[in-house]
């Protein structure tokens, strides 16, 4: 949820898949990536926003051990704790079909404590 003062009527219309806002504040959906420079890591989900199936993209320089989490904005867990080796370039679909339009956060954290990170996931009906 967003707004600024003075900014009287705005309103969003949808049409399937598509959304569109009036206004000059618009909410920043375009998170879809992470990229690790010092730990050699690159994460990217698509497409984001989803009605179904993410993807997730990762390049990583050394292999690795993955856990990864789906939370609400509640913080609440959504899914049963996955782990995923990861070797050169890897990618992993996670299904959020079943999950009510909102935002998500998939939350990713490898296993020596080096990256520690979460891509913002819009689910859409």
């Amino acid at each position: 949820m967003s707004y600024t003062v003075g900014e009287a009527v705005v309103a969003t219309g949808t049409s399937g898949t598509i959304v569109l806002t009036q206004g000059f504040q618009q909410p920043d959906n375009m998170m879809v990536g992470i990229e690790s420079i010092e730990s050699g890591i690159s994460i990217n989900a698509y497409p984001n926003p989803t009605s179904g199936e993410i993807i997730l993209d990762f390049t990583v320089v050394n292999p690795a051990e993955f856990t990864i989490e789906i939370f609400d904005v509640s913080g609440k867990l959504m899914m049963n704790p996955e782990t995923l080796k990861v070797e050169n370039s890897t990618k992993h679909q996670m299904d959020f079909s079943e999950f009510s339009s909102g935002n998500y956060f998939i939350v990713m954290k490898n296993q020596d404590g080096t990256m520690n990170s979460n891509i913002k996931v819009q689910k859409i009906d």
